[in-house]
């Protein structure tokens, strides 16, 4: 696996949202491990932008403890990438480009649930229906 790194600045997040109890658990354990930050992010290349699929909460993390870069890895797992595009335009939509932009979107479990996760799994459901209704491609 190919580790490289790479600007918080230059990362595009593709959750609006930072959970506050996960922030609250990164922040001590990175204060007790600081080395911990340097676990790879995944991100993948989305027309000339790097976006996060994961670890949106280390990320923004190092941000509030000072770090500029963190260590980063190409997102390897087989992913709805329609789903992400969607996902990176709520961002747009709400002005967040890049890791930093997440201050002030830190918000309760509960309302993480309501804003984020459950969005997303009507988002999810949407797109599995409007596939269903495509019709089947013959190779």
């Amino acid at each position: 696996m190919h580790l490289f790194r790479v600007s918080l600045r230059n990362l595009q997040p593709s959750q609006p949202y930072i959970n506050a109890d996960k922030l609250s658990r990164m922040m001590h354990q990175l204060a007790h491990h600081p080395i911990d930050v340097q676990e790879a992010v995944p991100i993948w290349r989305l027309g000339d932008r790097l976006v996060l699929t994961d670890g949106h909460t280390r990320a923004f993390a190092a941000w509030l403890m000072g770090h500029d870069k963190i260590t980063a890895r190409w997102e390897t797992d087989p992913l709805d990438w329609d789903a992400y595009q969607i996902c990176v335009r709520w961002c747009e939509e709400s002005e967040i480009y890049s890791v930093g932009d997440l201050m002030g979107r830190v918000v309760s479990v509960a309302d993480f649930r309501v804003l984020w996760l459950d969005k997303c799994l009507q988002m999810q459901s949407q797109l599995y229906d409007q596939r269903a209704q495509e019709p089947a491609h013959i190779d």
